[in-house]
């Protein structure tokens, strides 16, 4: 089962991880979206790295945009940031300052819910598996999706303008991933130093319109955590892949 098998990483990576399912969602965005505005009102640049790994985006309806949201608030001020506006802070800011996104999606139908269309252009390295001509274009501008065939995928950098195709990877057995966090745990892991934490604007605060946040997780004592999203399995044979496309 992959969502056993991406909790046991937890016991077998040395770094700070924790999963998050649809009901911690609010309060992580909230706690990440602070952590990165903190560390670009401090221009922190050497911060500790931080990867928000989205597993089945679709299973995740906090962070789809608004539909006909006009920004009316009945309690005094601006609104609120939600989870879906830290999402799309994150994705904007959070690369400059050390937080990264990977994200697994379905289907394009289920991608632009979450995303406006400007918002893909924030994932540059995407991974494309078989879909329609049609979907395909309108992910990468071009069809070669279409044309993939089972148990390939298109590997594409959007800056160089690379297309690659290859194999995906199946899931590691136990035993590759014992040795694999062994020899992890044999590097040198650096020194521990206390984090200021970041704190989140109080309820009733108007977050400004130019700091949107970033999406991601954090836990509540300033450490920074490698973090999941688990709900249901994605089918055998993905690969991992920092896109918003279609099996990435």
């Amino acid at each position: 089962k992959p969502d056993l098998l991406l909790s046991q990483l937890a016991s077998s990576l040395p770094h700070d991880f924790q999963n998050v399912g649809r009901l911690g969602v609010t309060d992580a965005m909230a706690d990440l979206a602070a952590e990165v505005k903190r560390r670009l009102d401090h221009q922190v640049l050497d911060g500790e790295a931080v990867f928000v790994v989205v597993r089945d985006l679709a299973r995740f309806r906090e962070l789809r945009k608004a539909d006909g949201d006009f920004g009316f608030s009945f309690g005094g001020g601006d609104k609120k940031a939600g989870p879906a506006d830290n999402f799309a802070t994150i994705l904007r800011d959070g690369p400059a300052v050390g937080i990264h996104t990977l994200v697994w999606c379905d289907s394009l139908t289920n991608l632009m819910r979450t995303f406006e269309r400007g918002a893909l252009k924030e994932f540059e390295l995407r991974v494309l598996f078989q879909m329609s001509a049609s979907d395909s274009s309108q992910l990468v501008d071009s069809p070669l999706a279409s044309k993939l065939g089972p148990q390939r995928a298109l590997f594409i950098h959007e800056e160089t303008g690379t297309f690659e195709k290859f194999r995906p990877y199946a899931f590691p057995s136990a035993e590759w991933l014992a040795g694999v966090s062994t020899s992890l745990r044999a590097r040198p892991q650096g020194t521990k130093v206390d984090r200021a934490r970041a704190e989140r604007p109080a309820e009733g605060t108007a977050e400004p319109e130019k700091e949107e946040f970033n999406f991601g997780f954090g836990g509540g004592d300033g450490e920074f955590n490698f973090t999941k999203f688990l709900d249901d399995p994605p089918a055998p044979g993905g690969a991992d892949g920092a896109t918003p496309s279609d099996g990435a």
